[in-house]
C-alpha cells in the first residue's frame, strides 16, 4: 500500500520536472536569479529559498527536492555557487517546506498519528522550527 503512494508521488514529481524543462521555466528562473545577483547575491539566495519552500509545500521530501533542484539549483550554480553547495541549499529548504504553514505536510501527518489538532500541531512545529528559516 505504501509503495503505491511513493510511486504516485514520484510520478507526479517526474511530470512536474518534465513540464518545467519542456516549458523553459527553469531557464527563465535561472536568468531571473542571475539578474538579481547583479544587485545582491544574498537577495538571490533569499528568493531561491522562497521558491524552494513554495515548490516543496505539500510534497514529500524527495519529490520536493527533485522539483526544486530542477528549478533553483541551475540558477545558483550559474551564480558561482559550487554544485554540491547549491543542491544542499535546495535540499535544506525543500525539507523545511514540510513544516511551513499553511500546508505543513509533516505536521499534519504527525497530528494524524497522535490524534492532535492539525492546525495547532502545524503552528507549534513552525514555532519550533523558526530557527531553521533564519539559518
Amino acid at each position: 500500500h505504501m509503495s503505491i503512494q511513493i510511486i504516485a508521488v514520484c510520478a507526479c514529481a517526474g511530470i512536474i520536472v518534465g513540464v518545467i524543462s519542456l516549458t523553459g521555466v527553469g531557464a527563465r528562473f535561472s536568468n531571473l536569479l542571475l539578474s538579481l545577483a547583479d544587485t545582491s547575491q544574498l537577495l538571490a539566495l533569499f528568493f531561491a529559498m522562497c521558491i524552494a519552500i513554495l515548490l516543496g509545500m505539500g510534497m514529500p521530501t524527495t519529490a520536493a527536492y527533485a522539483v526544486a533542484a530542477s528549478v533553483v539549483a541551475p540558477g545558483l550554480v550559474d551564480l558561482g555557487i559550487p554544485l554540491l553547495t547549491a543542491h544542499f541549499f535546495v535540499f535544506y529548504f525543500a525539507v523545511v517546506s514540510a513544516i511551513t504553514p499553511p500546508v505543513a505536510l509533516a505536521s499534519f501527518a504527525a497530528a494524524g498519528i497522535s490524534g492532535a489538532n492539525p492546525l495547532k500541531t502545524s503552528l507549534a512545529s513552525f514555532k519550533i522550527g523558526i530557527a531553521a528559516f533564519v539559518v
